[in-house]
């Protein structure tokens, strides 16, 4: 069997990086893995399969992939969907016609879309999140936009892969006769090795004040969707509440150009709380710096006043045995309800967040039992099994 994967492979915490290095580890004699790479792309990790840098970020991304699938021939095309994966709004409105041209050719497809939005979800405050202007018009522009790519790919997809049964839910309600078209997948989780070991040393450097601080972590891109000015209130309450001198919240994690204005109001407000030396906001940072905040967070916190995704941010923690703190919002709520591994808060409740904030810094004994649950859960879906899932939807899809 010949299986080209096409996604981003950078940064390393990425999810396609993950399932190529675990499903070259169970591929069967005559099987090859091809991964169609960006062009521009900088892999960093040395364990990663080779990545072939293949397509360029914008629009001719569509003739790039073609023309390689062609070339290689394989058996299976497997497609990872995001809406900025591949560049702006022209890429993706030609995703669904890519899909289309590689099934005309004979090609089975398999898409993950990593993230579902309800047209329930669309609403003047989800379109100001995303700098989108709050008005009527707006509004049923960008949920005609989301029929149209969800409606396509479940047409044109031979399956479609999503993280969660919620969010196969939704994307069935785009339309319900392609239900069986969609497959649950869990997103998988990394087997990372001495986690005893608290070493860090590189973030100390980087980031003196890490130094003896007891870690509350915020991972992931910078955006207004994670409501940083709730967080921040909250936390300032506690610090002051609990005489906690020796915790840091650090948010870690770099900002896209449109919402560099999102970064400012944050530090502005970190100033006007007096938290200089209580809250640390790191901006981009490598993998061996990542790994050193988790090995290092007492709790790791996952905000968000919107979701449409389970979080990438949330498999690492459970990677790294950390338990959380999640806002009440689904589909990433959903997840941590079901296996008890963390604790949930009001998206922008004040005294919800506080409440929970203070719990588990506080309370040892629930602390432990969260890391207990952890532990069942993490074994379950370590990236070895989730690469076999995915290696037995393929050999499904070919037979047929």
């Amino acid at each position: 069997m010949k299986i080209v994967f096409t996604a981003i492979f950078a940064p390393d915490t990425n999810y396609t990086r993950d399932l190529s290095v675990y499903f070259y580890r169970i591929l069967e004699k005559g099987d090859k893995l091809y991964l169609c790479g960006r062009k521009d792309e900088e892999i960093l990790d040395k364990n990663l399969p080779k990545v072939q840098h293949i397509w360029r970020y914008g629009w001719k991304y569509f003739f790039d992939i073609l023309a390689y699938v062609h070339k290689i021939k394989p058996d299976v095309v497997h497609l990872q969907h995001e809406f900025k994966t591949y560049g702006g709004l022209i890429t993706a409105l030609l995703f669904p016609i890519l899909l289309f041209v590689l099934r005309l050719q004979g090609y089975p497809v398999v898409v993950t879309t990593h993230g579902v939005v309800s047209p329930k979800q669309v609403d003047f405050e989800f379109l100001d999140n995303f700098n989108v202007k709050p008005n009527t018009f707006m509004k049923y522009m960008v949920i005609a936009f989301f029929y149209y790519i969800y409606v396509l790919i479940l047409l044109f997809a031979s399956r479609i892969t999503v993280h969660a049964p919620m969010l196969k839910s939704i994307l069935a309600s785009y339309l319900p006769i392609a239900n069986n078209k969609i497959v649950v997948i869990e997103h998988g989780i990394r087997e990372v090795p001495n986690l005893n070991i608290k070493k860090r040393e590189k973030i100390i450097k980087q980031f003196p004040l890490v130094k003896q601080k007891e870690i509350i972590l915020v991972f992931g891109h910078f955006s207004p969707r994670k409501g940083y000015e709730y967080l921040l209130k909250v936390y300032k309450q506690i610090i002051e509440k609990e005489h906690l001198d020796n915790w840091l919240l650090a948010l870690v994690g770099d900002v896209q150009p449109e919402f560099a204005y999102y970064w400012d109001k944050t530090v502005a407000l970190i100033h006007k709380y007096k938290l200089d030396n209580k809250v640390l906001m790191t901006g981009f940072v490598k993998d061996a710096e990542i790994d050193e905040f988790y090995r290092n967070a007492a709790i790791v916190l996952i905000p968000a006043i919107v979701s449409f995704n389970t979080s990438g941010s949330l498999s690492l923690a459970l990677a790294y045995k950390k338990p959380l703190l999640v806002a009440n919002v689904k589909p990433l709520a959903q997840e941590v309800s079901e296996n008890n591994f963390g604790l949930l808060y009001d998206k922008t409740g004040n005294q919800s967040l506080e409440k929970q904030l203070t719990q588990l810094i506080k309370n040892k004994k629930l602390y432990q039992q969260l890391k207990q649950n952890l532990e069942k859960t993490v074994e379950k879906r370590f990236w070895t099994n989730i690469a076999k899932e995915h290696y037995e939807l393929y050999e499904s899809i070919i037979k047929k």
